[in-house]
This record gives C-alpha cells, structure tokens and sequence, in this order.
C-alpha cells in the first residue's frame, strides 16, 4: 500500500512539477526585467502627522519640488524649517531668513515678532522648494525618472508660543520624478 502512495506522490511531481518550475522562472524573468516592479505598481501619497495634511505633491527632475499643506490642527502654526531626504531627493528649506520672516506672498511679514512661515487655521498654501532668494533653500534631485521615496522633517510651534516649543513632524512621500 505504501508503494502506491509514493508512485501517486511520484507521479504528481512529475507531472505538476514542470509547471510550477515554469510559472517560478516567468515570475522570475518578469521580476528581472522590471515589469513586476513594486515600485511602479505603489500609488503615489504625501503623509504627514494628523493635524498638518498633505494635499498634493510633485517632483521634478530640475531640483524643482512642490508641496501644498493644509492646517487642520485648530490653531495657527509657524514652520521653521522642512527636510526632505531619499534616494532621488536632498531637500532643505528654512523659512526665517537672518532678518526674520521671508516677504513672499501670502506671509508679508512676521507673525507677532515670530520668525518663520505662518500658516493659519484651515488654511492651504503650496510651498515652492526651488532654490529662491526670498528662503534659505538647498534642493537637489538627480535627472532620474520614475518612482521616489523621500521623508519629511517639519519644524513647527503654535503661532501663540514661543519658538522654544518648536516641535519636529515626520511624514513621507513617494512621488513620481516629472521630467522638468
């Protein structure tokens, strides 16, 4: 009886065997050629902690980033500075110059004596990380195309606090890298 138990056994492998061995080296094949890339199948997202919301996002391959936020933690926020590293990505903005605040639209000036970039209750803004002279920024992005990761650092503190309570937000992005 046990002799028919390993033929059927035998037999099955040999028969289902080739198959599955088959079906490995396609997905193996697939895999090494970038067509099952996970990468390119993952949606793009910005996430940032619950409060601060990331409502869209682009990458360009000309050291050009864009990030649009929207305040929803029930008062009004300073950011100081936003970090942004990754494998295509190295980001710096600081948003108070030596002088105090930057004089770009819509922050014409500083808040209540508070250096750095005021962003007011449901408020949304869309911030340029392109080199300028009106914020301290040093971006880079490498020319190439396709998916990136990157994680943001935010320094902020509440527009009525003093910047001794600055605190540091975490999120991250994964983007496409538009041609520019």
């Amino acid at each position: 009886m046990s002799n028919k138990k390993s033929q059927a056994a035998l037999e099955f492998l040999m028969t289902y065997g080739w198959a599955i061995l088959v079906v490995l080296v396609v997905i193996g094949a697939l895999a090494y050629f970038g067509v099952l890339n996970p990468t390119i199948l993952l949606p793009e997202k910005c996430s940032l902690q619950m409060g601060l919301y990331c409502k869209n996002h682009i990458v360009f391959d000309n050291n050009q980033v864009f990030l649009e936020l929207e305040n929803g933690m029930g008062k009004g926020i300073i950011l100081t500075s936003l970090t942004m590293t990754g494998d295509l990505i190295d980001c710096v903005v600081l948003f108070a110059n030596g002088s105090g605040c930057p004089s770009t639209n819509p922050w014409d000036s500083c808040y209540n004596s508070n250096s750095g970039l005021h962003l007011s209750n449901g408020r949304s803004v869309i911030i340029n990380m392109t080199n300028t002279t009106e914020i301290q920024t040093n971006c880079s992005t490498t020319s190439k195309i396709g998916k990136t990761k990157a994680d943001i650092a935010m320094k902020w503190y509440f527009d009525d606090a003093n910047s001794l309570f600055e605190h540091t937000m975490n999120g991250e992005v994964l983007s496409n890298v538009e041609t520019g």
